[in-house]
């Protein structure tokens, strides 16, 4: 079973686009794991992971690592992750 998120965002040299799960914790939601994502050609930035890594994880959200090492997040709340099946497919837009 395996995650296959994308999400089509122009970054500069330097940046990397990167992948917050979230999981609830004592009713809140808490960061509980931050992976790197790969650029494609086209501007589409892709990861795939196991879903049975993921099972705790609720929600998500996107963030750009800078290279000063800060971190610029997307805006609004989480997104949520749910009925993750066999195969599953997350096409996302950078909210901003």
């Amino acid at each position: 079973m395996m995650v296959h998120f994308k999400i089509h965002f122009k970054t500069e040299w330097g940046q990397i686009l990167q992948l917050f799960l979230h999981q609830l914790i004592d009713n809140e939601l808490a960061v509980v794991n931050v992976l790197q994502m790969q650029c494609n050609t086209d501007g589409v930035w892709i990861l795939s992971i196991d879903a049975k890594s993921i099972k705790n994880a609720c929600a998500y959200h996107y963030g750009v690592l800078q290279p000063d090492g800060s971190i610029t997040n997307e805006t609004g709340l989480p997104r949520l992750l749910s009925n993750v099946k066999k195969e599953t497919y997350i096409y996302d837009n950078w909210r901003g």
